[in-house]
């Protein structure tokens, strides 16, 4: 993405970069001010401010006009493990989920408020459509958007509406694909492509997925409140609207391409994440104790025993990984069962344990993210203060940063073993081979280790420890022995 900021920058793109450019474009006055990676997260950390904003607008206009439990959807979308993570990662997902959640916003707002017109005006038209490009030039996703957006104009015949949306897509769109796909010579190829053409159905691979998918949010209780409050969503005067299309098409898509493309989970879930915490928390503004006690205490056991089943035997980093959170997550989970039968301070303890244990899922998964891709820095630098070419496994961006056009990426389409990996590398005229294990799925380069034909120069190490997992082993409470490692190995090839 940076790197397709800085061909922009003086006026070029990479036709052979895989990801759309807007996020790319708006890069660029990072490239000038030469702060990259400081006007990336600038950029996320504005977008996801904003997300917030559309997020309390949005429970007001669209779901319930309860002003407290608006903000409580803010406050439990800014601490939840995935989005205080990503929104402020130099990624294109911040961005994202900006677009997403401004489009359905404004495309419900304009609908509802036409008065009985069957068409928007002019200018209404030309805002959504302008921002339905950028949501498609962002990622690919953007045209699950646009088919749900295309299945409503066709489901309520409003060609003029569709008209003004898809010809500027159109205008845009098809040259870019023509010449990418059809002109340009070089390897364009994508990631969910790839993936679907591999894909093959395996339990630990649905158990993945369901892990991440059900509890996204983290907090067993909340995939309760969503079943709750899309019960008590049904009798909302706009339910049955076909206005809804857009969304529930985009959130469908979505969530199948979590499934096809497991690797990106849960970051793939960005866009989602703010209207199933909206979800939840009207659940809970809306549970009627008196009815539903018995229900609510039973049904978030069973979502208690099913996370702990799953997170105990999978571990996902996202979810709370450290022992200790674990121990927290299912005490708050039997603490809000309990509350049930305590409806004077229901919301109270229901929030105080939701943010709580967010907030500390978060701040653990932030902070331990410190030491993610060093061993890949330590080993660019080693090469750099003796360059060559060097072929690499990284998927991190970095090396392709740092080391420019004096490097290369072997794809994953390219079946590798130890005698072919060598002749490609000569013919490469490869001086360095930088492996590592850090986000390198990918990858097919073989770690030599003990081949003759390598020389091992470096090796960068880096334990990823949880803080309260170290506390409780200086404690002696618990051993644990199993902390993941990541390596980065740098080898001459002879």
């Amino acid at each position: 993405m940076i790197r397709g900021a800085s061909y922009l920058s003086s006026g070029s793109w990479p036709f052979d970069e895989k990801r759309l450019p807007f996020y790319s474009l708006l890069l660029v006055p990072g490239i000038w001010l030469n702060a990259e990676v400081l006007w990336g997260r600038l950029l996320s950390l504005v977008s996801s401010s904003v997300t917030l904003l559309f997020v309390y607008l949005f429970y007001l206009k669209f779901i319930s006009t309860n002003k407290k439990f608006a903000l409580l959807s803010v406050i439990t979308l800014s601490v939840t493990s995935v989005f205080a993570y990503w929104g402020f990662r130099v990624m294109a997902d911040p961005i994202f989920t900006m677009l997403i959640i401004s489009f359905i916003y404004f495309f419900m707002f304009f609908y509802t408020s036409s008065k009985g017109k069957s068409s928007l005006t002019f200018k209404q038209a030309g805002i959504l459509s302008f921002i339905l490009l950028t949501v498609t030039m962002t990622r690919i996703e953007g045209a699950f958007l646009a088919f749900g957006v295309g299945f409503f104009f066709l489901f309520n015949k409003k060609w003029r509406d569709a008209f003004i949306f898809f010809v500027p897509q159109s205008l845009i769109h098809v040259p870019w694909m023509i010449y990418t796909k059809f002109i340009y010579s070089g390897n364009i190829q994508n990631d969910y492509f790839e993936e679907l053409r591999g894909f093959i159905f395996d339990i630990k691979r649905f158990e993945y997925f369901f892990s991440y998918t059900t509890f996204v949010l983290v907090v067993p209780c909340l995939i309760v409140f969503l079943l709750f409050g899309i019960s008590y969503w049904k009798k909302n005067k706009l339910f049955g609207s076909s206005l809804w299309m857009p969304l529930l098409t985009f959130l469908l898509l979505e969530i199948a391409i979590g499934f096809i493309w497991t690797p990106s989970l849960p970051r793939i879930y960005m866009p989602i994440i703010p209207f199933v915490v909206m979800l939840s928390v009207f659940g809970i503004e809306k549970i009627d104790l008196s009815k539903h006690k018995i229900l609510f205490v039973a049904l978030n056991l069973v979502s208690l025993g099913l996370f702990i089943y799953l997170q105990s035997s999978q571990k996902l980093y996202f979810l709370g990984a450290s022992k200790l959170l674990f121990i927290s997550i299912i005490g708050f989970s039997i603490l809000i069962s309990v509350s049930a039968f305590f409806s004077k301070y229901f919301h109270r303890i229901i929030f105080s344990s939701i943010i709580i244990s967010s907030t500390l899922i978060s701040g653990i998964v932030i902070y331990n993210q410190k030491d993610v891709y060093k061993t890949v820095k330590q080993g660019i630098d080693f090469i750099i203060a003796d360059p060559g070419f060097t072929a690499y496994s990284d998927e991190t961006g970095n090396t392709e940063w740092y080391l420019k056009d004096n490097s290369v990426y072997l794809p994953q389409n390219i079946q590798m073993n130890g005698e072919v990996q060598y002749r490609v590398l000569k013919k490469w005229d490869a001086k360095y081979l930088l492996w590592t294990n850090e986000f390198n799925r990918g990858s097919t380069f073989v770690d030599p280790k003990a081949d003759p034909r390598y020389t091992l120069l470096a090796v960068f190490k880096q334990e990823i420890k949880d803080p309260f997992d170290v506390l409780l082993n200086s404690l002696r409470i618990v051993n644990d022995e199993n902390a993941q490692v990541f390596y980065t190995k740098v080898y001459l090839v002879n």
